[in-house]
């Protein structure tokens, strides 16, 4: 188990009073674009879409669902997408902007759960997905997680998952004056957690799945995608 610099409570509070910080980071007209957190997302939600490839038909949760991003690609794709926060003020974001493009109602819910304890049968989901989820758990709740992932996901299903990079370039705003220079210009909470790959793959196998594929976003996220072994 890894020490942790930060009280979780910290983190809580962000998500939990002022999840619209994190929310308008995700627009993407072009003066926005020039922010790098902003051209971050951008960059993972592409490459996310990739991987996940044609979604037409498919069942999909999406675990740390925050605004609804990808809820909103997905349906838009022809999926069924289960979007699951624990950030109630997060999930009316959500509602708000998928109203927004008046998406069919019987294509999507939001519900508010825990991510290490999903509220779901064994194996229902094609796909599941946790984008920014990692970064914000401890060791303890990373594996549950993982665990719970897998045993929602249907046998031939994918997981797609991205993890923080240990050793990344940009690990200096994890502590110190980085880490101040991330809450007061960046806007965005502390990091609980970073992972080597042989971290994750200590993980998947403790959860009975294994990794297929994975890149990097920046050198400072990876995305890996998952099946069961």
């Amino acid at each position: 188990m890894e020490k942790n610099d930060f009280k979780p409570s910290i983190i809580e509070k962000y998500w939990q009073k002022t999840p619209g910080l994190f929310s308008e980071k995700y627009q993407t007209d072009f003066l926005k674009l020039l922010l790098p957190v902003n051209a971050f997302l951008f960059s993972r939600r592409k490459k996310v879409l990739k991987l996940a490839g044609n979604v037409k038909g498919k069942k999909i949760l999406d675990v740390g669902c925050g605004s609804g991003v990808f809820i909103i690609d997905f349906v838009k794709n022809g999926a069924n997408v289960a979007g699951v926060d624990y950030s109630q003020k997060m999930l009316g974001l959500a509602r708000k902007e998928i109203a927004r493009y008046r998406l069919p109602k019987s294509k999507y819910e939001l519900i508010k759960a825990d991510a290490t304890k999903l509220p779901f049968l064994n194996r229902r989901f094609d796909l599941v997905l946790a984008t920014g989820l990692t970064d914000y758990l401890t060791d303890a709740q990373n594996e549950k997680f993982l665990e719970e992932a897998a045993r929602v996901l249907k046998r031939n299903g994918s997981l797609i998952v991205s993890f923080p990079v240990d050793k990344s370039p940009f690990s200096f705003v994890r502590s110190g004056v980085g880490l101040k220079i991330r809450q007061k210009f960046f806007k965005l909470p502390p990091i609980q957690n970073q992972f080597s790959l042989r971290k994750i793959r200590k993980f998947f196998d403790k959860a009975g799945l294994k990794d297929v594929k994975r890149t990097k976003i920046f050198m400072t996220m990876w995305i890996v995608v998952a099946k069961l072994k």
